[in-house]
């Protein structure tokens, strides 16, 4: 079985090719390693790259000896690589790995296997986000590996692949440089261990509260370090090894880490760090892992919250399908948490949505009946949550039957209604010349006969509207957001389509993936502290609330912008004295009754 998947590393993507070929006298049960290519010369390697891009090979010095070093320039979109023959034949159970970095983000790595004609016979692509400044050791397993034969010894195809191509697709105006080293063949002890009985042994534990009690599978008990240790650790003996795809690690409310990391090793000696968080929560940890592999796990606790050091109640395996995606990582999520937190398509209930698009629009934008909105086709979602007299409200407490849109023609008007209130969205396309922007309305009137008192938030998160496949149910609908930012002008997104209150908001708050979802904090009508926030996973999510305060029949309506073209107006920069609410009254009433989408339903 020959290459067409590659695994990343704690969820940062491959950017290479490595080009494999035929077979060779390799001893199917050798052992140890077989060194494929140190990359010392240049010989037998070619590049190949599309009409715009241009990629320059060369071998380089480093500290450690030499590698391969590509120059790449991508003025418009394309791809580069390298690509050579090979003689490979396969143990029994196989992984290969390499040494890369680069500079390159934002890209897709396409891993092509050919016949000796050059037709390809299988492809692999995945997209990749950040960089990688410092060397990686990139680990591809043969589970991972998709083929239709199980071992190309017994079960060869009609065409042999004597060529393998790794190329990178790049967005235009890409510039960099990858390096790769010391690509190998390792023959894989097949994992036989179950992680369903672990041991686990701790720096120091409280009587009473012993390590054993972090896999009884009760909340109730609980380990507790002893003392008042800054650094503490926890180690998890499976007795064999074994495959998993992450933990789920419940915290005391106060005694939690807020910095901790997750290593692998197969003799407790030495360790392989899988995931790192420097931002704990005091509720429960998902340590998404693409190669939880081994006997042993440790959790280095590094800092706690409180003083008095720490509490798990329980940890939790995974199976390895839990990491397969973020999707499936949200969906783990979502199973803790009732029905209105997390989009509609989590339930896998029925719910419709409408697609619109700005003439000069990079992509589509959709809202669903629930009034979530998607801006730009997988880019993050718009969720309004209200929280009113002490009570937070989803669109899961819509408790009347006209909630949704105002009619099942092409009007992108949508209302929920929650007793007392009635919160309508409305989002309307300006077109102008060369630039499109989308206005969005959110009034909250308060249909009943006393005052409300709360507030009204606006949540960014890294989700799709169409997010669960109508045919088998699986879900795709995530988005990224790598990078969120509140300057008390605008919120920036990816650096990308920046999001403008009309109104500066009375709070805003972001915070990571480890941190936990926004909504978490909107139900307790909080926020995170921070208002600038990255995240190497790409799943961050923030809101901008407002106080409110509504008599009976009173409303009030929040106004936002989203330029939608890649090129707009920066509104915040220039002062728009323009960007007014009388400028939304009047853009709503010449423009939203003209606003028309096209409704799709999922049964």
């Amino acid at each position: 079985m020959l290459f067409q998947g590659l695994i990343t590393l704690q969820m940062k993507k491959l950017l290479f090719t490595v080009l494999l070929a035929g077979y060779s006298a390799f001893s199917p049960f050798s052992s140890a390693q077989t060194a494929l290519e140190p990359f010392d010369s240049m010989q037998g390697w070619k590049t190949i790259q599309s009409a715009d891009v241009s990629v320059s090979p060369s071998i380089v010095g480093t500290d450690e000896g030499k590698c391969m070093k590509l120059d790449i320039n991508a003025p418009l979109a394309g791809f580069a690589g390298i690509q050579k023959n090979f003689a490979l034949r396969f143990p029994l159970n196989y992984a290969f790995t390499y040494l890369l970095k680069t500079d390159l983000t934002n890209g897709t790595l396409e891993f092509t296997l050919s016949d000796k004609s050059g037709n390809p016979l299988y492809t692999y692509k995945k997209p990749f986000y950040s960089a990688m400044p410092e060397w990686n050791t990139i680990t591809i397993k043969q589970k991972d590996l998709l083929g239709p034969w199980a071992n190309p010894d017994i079960d060869r195809p009609a065409k042999q692949p004597e060529m393998i191509s790794i190329s990178l697709m790049l967005p235009p105006g890409s510039k960099g440089v990858v390096y790769i080293d010391e690509l190998a063949l390792v023959e894989r002890v097949t994992p036989t261990g179950s992680y369903t009985n672990p041991t686990a042994f701790t720096s120091s534990s409280e009587k009473g509260f012993e390590a054993f009690r972090l896999f009884d599978k009760s909340l109730k008990s609980f380990w507790k370090s002893a003392g008042r240790q800054t650094r503490e650790h926890v180690l998890v003996d499976f007795g064999e090894t074994c495959e998993f795809g992450g933990l789920k690690i419940a915290w005391d409310s106060v005694m939690y880490a807020q910095e901790f990391t997750v290593s692998v090793s197969d003799n407790a000696k030495k360790w392989r760090e899988l995931y790192s968080v420097k931002c704990g929560n005091n509720n429960i940890s998902f340590i998404p892992v693409t190669d939880g592999e081994g006997r042993y796990i440790k959790l280095n606790l590094n800092k706690p919250n409180s003083k008095t050091g720490y509490i798990i109640k329980e940890i939790g395996m995974l199976p390895v399908q839990f990491s397969e995606s973020m999707s499936k990582v949200y969906e783990e999520v979502k199973k803790m948490f009732p029905r209105g937190l997390f989009p509609a398509f989590f339930s896998n209930s029925p719910y419709s949505w409408k697609v619109f698009s700005a003439k000069n629009a990079v992509n589509f934008s959709a809202i669903t009946e629930n009034a979530e909105l998607e801006i730009g086709s997988g880019s993050y979602l718009l969720e309004p949550f209200v929280y009113l007299d002490k009570q937070f409200i989803t669109y899961a407490q819509s408790t009347d039957s006209t909630s949704g849109f105002a009619d099942t023609a092409g009007s992108l008007k949508v209302s929920r209604t929650y007793l007392p209130c009635v919160v309508t969205v409305q989002p309307v396309i300006e077109d102008r010349d060369d630039t499109a922007y989308m206005h969005v309305a959110y009034t909250v009137k308060n249909t009943g006969n006393k005052s409300v008192h709360g507030s009204f938030s606006l949540a960014i998160r890294p989700f799709q509207v169409t997010g669960r496949n109508m045919f088998d149910g699986t879900i795709h609908g995530i988005g990224r957001i790598e990078e969120l930012e509140f300057d008390g002008k605008r919120v920036d997104i990816n650096k990308n389509f920046p999001l403008y209150p009309l109104v500066k908001p009375d709070r805003f708050g972001a915070c990571e993936f480890n941190q936990g979802d926004v909504v978490l904090y909107l139900r307790n009508d909080s926020l995170p502290p921070d208002t600038k926030i990255k995240d190497a996973i790409g799943f961050a999510s923030g809101a901008l609330q407002y106080k409110l305060a509504l008599k009976a029949g009173e409303s009030k309506t929040f106004y936002f912008t989203v330029p939608v073209t890649t090129a707009f107006f920066d509104m915040a920069e220039n002062n728009d004295k323009s960007y007014n609410e009388a400028y939304f009254r009047k853009i709503f009433k010449n423009f939203a009754s003209k606003q028309q989408g096209i409704l799709i339903k999922k049964p």
